[in-house]
């Protein structure tokens, strides 16, 4: 199998106090602030870096050419 792209992502960190302030803000549940601590504070970030990091990528993925590997998969 070859590798055909290269794509960096940055994942989900958990802010205890972020998700504290905004329960206690909306006074919502745990894994109801968590998406919205998500979607205030680091979807634009995990957005921002994707965008960045997308034609650095691509010149690799250029430079590469075809590299056969033998383990392939998404994590």
């Amino acid at each position: 199998m070859y590798l055909k792209e290269f794509d960096l992502d940055l994942p989900y960190i958990l802010h205890d106090e972020c998700i504290e302030s905004i329960m206690k803000r909306q006074k919502c549940e745990y894994n109801e602030a968590t998406k919205l601590d998500f979607e205030l504070n680091w979807e634009w970030k995990r957005r921002s870096f994707r965008l960045e990091t997308r034609c650095i990528t691509a010149m690799f993925e250029r430079l590469f050419g075809k590299y056969n590997t033998k383990i392939v998969g998404k994590s």
